[in-house]
């Protein structure tokens, strides 16, 4: 069994995605790469070479999906065909340097159930910490005020909510799988308020760090912004008059 995979659910953007495998092999060569894709018709036709390259490579496993089935449901699938107990959950987008530091999200595994790290966007150092109340059919998501602690050097703290850049064990994924209702659009808040609901242990740390190099071409755009689909959905899901709107990178760290 490996010691760790690497999940990556790609829509599209393969320019971004083979930026982001090759970084990966880059600063890990020996880690091993599942990808979850959805961007093709049920007739592909012609396979872009940059899938090809990477199909090829020995790091990935390439998992074709339905077309457009949604994030949820690629990330469900590599859950399921991974053969790492411990797995480490990326976009498409990302890219990983010398500051990524994957382990130190590993090593935290022996203290929470799911440890995220936080993003590089734009020069800025970007996490999204934050504290669920739901009352009176309102939900609420304020900046936590956990204190920090730190386990072999690694500084953390506890939360509700976090990025979508985290570690987590297989049997925790299983058990609290992506609602493949919401295909792209509400999907990170309804994962983080199951896991709430569960008691899961949520940490995040500014000790790994990935690089966010956004890529939104019009082909990924019109599938991207669904919003008006998918949160009232969300909502009726939790029993809520809305959904609040928030950024979702609520703290800006430095």
């Amino acid at each position: 069994m490996k010691t760790y995979q690497i999940l990556i659910k790609s829509f599209r953007r393969f320019d971004a995605l083979e930026r982001c495998v090759d970084s990966i092999v880059q600063y890990y060569p020996d880690a091993s790469i599942v990808i979850a894709d959805d961007s093709f018709e049920l007739i592909p036709g012609r396979i872009p070479r940059t899938v090809q390259r990477l199909q090829g490579m020995r790091q990935v496993q390439w998992v074709q999906m339905p077309f457009d089935s949604g994030l949820s449901a690629g990330r469900n699938r590599m859950v399921e065909l991974a053969d790492s107990e411990r797995l480490i959950l990326f976009d498409d987008d990302f890219v990983v340097n010398e500051e990524t530091q994957l382990e130190n999200l590993l090593k935290l595994l022996d203290v929470s159930d799911l440890a995220a790290g936080v993003l590089r966007d734009r020069g800025k150092l970007l996490g999204v910490p934050g504290v669920f109340s739901i009352c009176d059919g309102e939900l609420t998501i304020t900046s936590t005020n956990s204190q920090w602690s730190e386990y072999e050097g690694i500084s953390y703290r506890k939360t509700d909510m976090a990025l979508n850049f985290f570690a987590a064990r297989k049997c925790t994924l299983l058990k609290h799988p992506w609602d493949t209702r919401f295909k792209i659009t509400g999907e990170h808040l309804d994962f983080f308020l199951s896991l709430w609901k569960a008691g899961i242990r949520v940490v995040t740390t500014p000790d790994s760090i990935i690089k966010h190099e956004r890529s939104h071409s019009a082909d990924y755009l019109k599938y991207r912004c669904r919003q008006a689909a998918f949160r009232p959905l969300v909502a009726q899901k939790w029993g809520l008059k809305r959904l609040p709107i928030y950024s979702p990178y609520i703290e800006e760290l430095t």
